[in-house]
């Protein structure tokens, strides 16, 4: 059973929009870990047969030089009290790693009593013969490589390689583009395709055409879809093995464009339909074309010839898939008609018979209504759940569905299920047509269910919002007579106007009698109004000779036929 909906509250809409995210299976949990900082040391390109420069190298004695020199520095401006941080040397590091140095004497070079000035001229002395040695190491490195290539070690190999692989792959450029300047021949990738006909580039144009169209009737543009469709066909160049699907397509766009008013278009219609099946009498498409003639038929009234098509398509083709709307279409028609009880037999048959067929849910729909008018109220119930077991979401395809459901299971004083799919109906469908009753019954649950504050919010709600309607009118005459008397009697009616200063209902019974006397409301009402005559006691031939004659009318024209609670006078 679906949960309640509250106005205002979670609705059954929000359950089934919840996307259902799928769960990794449970494993053990570990907490993230941060990516070490890893910081590589500052390596010296070093040949792979040379060996690792040692400590008293010139440039990495300079370069330690300097660092000691800056933390001088730093020592003189930092305050007394700071000892400086000593900073390793990179002497004698190989390519791959920095070892761990054993302890040793410090190098900090001991602090010697000089001036700011002097120790800032040594620092700079410093630096620049650290520049030159660089300067003459780079020229050293340079050397050793020209000296390498001139005698064939393994680095003048590789760049000897390397040059002649480049001049290996120019030649070949230059060889391409002279053969190619020779001929005047390009490649074949990239060459251009070459120029399209006139009738492949029609064909593409009505292709592009025909897409268009068939967008225009998924969006429900029918007109824009007849408007594109037509002069296509008429196209000198259009192709033949295109036709049949554009001429079904058209047949079908103007049925749904004149749907409403088939009668004036009948014979363009009609006439659509006809052009498809005779371009291919063979078609498959053929029961398609007599299944909606037959249809266009029955809904302009010529029973006959919409029997006369139904009987070609069973005869011709028993086993197609359109047969079981057949029985669909006549059902429908019964149903309008108000021949509740043909109607039901022909959803039943459908249902039994062709339990897979795309129209069995809406048969079955169709078979619950017609019980419910026919008064079988546990039957409809029962189809009502096969459908809401078979097809969970339909009520979201369908929210008409939802008040069907709501009104049998109201009848069976199934109040929960009913109240949930009220509910349910309002938030999904509020402007939906007859809300206003669907309103007032919900106040009527809530009375039975013994909370009277609940109804009295739901009466208010629904006289205010629907101040004409028949709804609106119930909900007042609620509020009036605190409480459902839909079937009254004199004791009852009596009980409600000896409350004190009760002269509400007889307010309400009298808008009702004169502003709606056509409203299904108003036999209730001029029969409770003849029993106020009576309860005030005025004058013979005002008072009990006027209740007393409209008791006499009305219990002659209104009885109500429904179990107390019902409400047929007013639902």
């Amino acid at each position: 059973m679906r949960a309640p909906i509250q106005k205002n509250g979670p609705s059954k809409a929000e359950s089934f929009t919840t996307s259902v995210v799928p769960q990794s299976p449970p494993g053990p949990q570990t907490a993230p870990q941060t990516a070490p900082q890893i910081t590589q040391p500052v390596e010296q390109p070093v040949s792979a047969e040379e060996p690792a420069p040692a400590e008293s190298s010139s440039a990495a004695g300079k370069v330690s030089n300097a660092v000691e020199m800056a933390d001088m520095q730093k020592e003189v401006e930092q305050p007394a009290d700071v000892v400086p941080q000593k900073t390793p040397s990179l002497a004698g590091t190989s390519s791959s790693e920095v070892p761990r140095q054993p302890p040793g004497p410090s190098l900090r070079m001991k602090a010697v009593k000089k001036t700011l000035k002097q120790m800032l001229a040594d620092a700079e002395h410093g630096v620049g013969d650290f520049a030159s040695t660089a300067g003459s190491d780079v020229a050293e490195t340079s050397a050793d490589i020209r000296k390498d290539v001139s005698t064939g070690g393994e680095l003048g190999q590789d760049i000897t390689s390397e040059a002649e692989a480049g001049k290996e792959a120019e030649a070949v450029d230059i060889a391409m583009e002279n053969a190619t300047s020779d001929t005047g021949t390009v490649p074949a990738e990239d060459q251009a395709a070459p120029p399209m006909d006139n009738a492949t580039v029609r064909r593409i144009e009505i292709e592009t055409d025909l897409d268009q169209a068939n967008s225009l009737i998924m969006a429900d543009n029918y007109k824009q879809a007849v408007d594109l469709l037509e002069p296509l066909l008429k196209d000198k160049d259009f192709p033949e093995n295109m036709r049949e699907e554009t001429l079904y397509t058209l047949a079908s766009a103007k049925f749904q464009l004149y749907k409403d008013d088939l009668s004036t278009h009948y014979n363009e219609v009609t006439g659509a339909f006809d052009r498809a099946i005779n371009f291919n009498p063979k078609s498959m498409r053929v029961p398609e074309g007599l299944l909606n003639l037959g249809l266009i038929n029955m809904k302009v009234g010529n029973i006959p010839e919409a029997g006369a098509y139904f009987n070609i398509l069973k005869k011709k083709y028993p086993d197609d898939d359109n047969i079981p709307y057949i029985e669909y279409y006549w059902g429908q028609y019964n149903f309008d008609k108000g021949d509740y009880r043909k109607a039901a037999d022909r959803f039943q048959y459908l249902v039994q018979t062709y339990p897979d067929s795309k129209v069995v849910r809406e048969a079955s729909l169709g078979l619950a209504n017609s019980l419910d008018h026919l008064g079988f109220e546990q039957q409809a119930y029962q189809i009502v759940d096969y459908i809401d077991k078979r097809w969970p979401r339909y009520y979201v395809e369908s929210p008409e569905f939802l008040r069907l459901s709501g009104n049998i299971a109201n009848k069976l004083d199934k109040f929960d299920k009913a109240k949930s799919d009220y509910w349910t109906f309002y938030n999904l469908t509020p402007d939906a047509p007859d809300m206003d009753i669907i309103l007032a019954r919900i106040g009527d649950i809530y009375l039975r269910e013994k909370k009277p504050e609940a109804a009295k919010d739901v009466y208010s709600f629904t006289a205010k919002n629907y101040p004409d309607s028949q709804g609106g009118l119930v909900s007042n005459m609620r509020l009036a007579e605190e409480g459902i008397y839909d079937d009254p009697d004199m004791n009852q009616m009596f009980t409600v106007f000896d409350r004190p200063y009760n002269v509400r209902p007889v307010e309400i019974y009298t808008k009702i009698v004169k502003k709606f006397p056509k409203s299904a409301l108003a036999p209730l009402a001029q029969l409770k109004l003849a029993m106020w005559y009576i309860y005030v006691q005025q004058p013979a031939g005002k008072g009990h000779g006027r209740g007393r004659g409209l008791l006499q009318t009305l219990s002659q024209e209104f009885a109500c036929q429904e179990s107390p609670g019902r409400g047929v006078g007013c639902f």
